[in-house]
């Protein structure tokens, strides 16, 4: 990762409307966060992000497992998804250094009609205005480099 991007999760909406109680594995003794955990529970195919090749051109990824939209080094969505197409997790970077906005905008619309949230790297739930975005965005040590 860049130091120059912010990370996100998108989840679907199931995880504002069911309490989910444990939601990180752990790993070497190291607990992390596990949306895996919440899209099993949701089952959609990876086609349902197709119209984000609008908004972020699709790339080829390092994984056969990973859709990925934009660039690796700059903005950009991945949706990595098991051997069914079924979703496993969704994130997404935002590039400070770019102009993030026009493609922020897009995507936040495209998540508002596909009811699906988002929440940061503290695992915030926030809402879907570009302004949420922002605060996190200057706030973040990535901002002031």
């Amino acid at each position: 990762m860049s130091l120059n991007q912010v990370n996100f999760f998108v989840l679907p909406e199931y995880y504002l409307d069911n309490t989910i109680t444990h939601v990180d594995s752990e790993l070497d003794g190291e607990v992390f966060f596990d949306d895996e955990l919440i899209w099993n529970k949701y089952k959609k195919h990876y086609s349902m992000f197709n119209s984000i090749n609008d908004i972020l051109p699709l790339n080829i990824s390092w994984s056969k497992n990973i859709i990925l939209f934009g660039d690796e080094t700059s903005n950009r969505l991945e949706v990595l998804f098991n051997e069914n197409g079924t979703i496993l997790s969704v994130s997404f970077r935002i590039d400070v250094t770019s102009n993030y906005e026009i493609i922020l905008i897009r995507l936040l619309d495209f998540y508002k009609s596909n009811n699906l949230v988002v929440i940061d790297e503290e695992l915030n739930l926030l809402e879907l205005k570009l302004n949420s975005f922002e605060k996190i965005i200057r706030n973040s040590n990535r901002f002031n480099l």
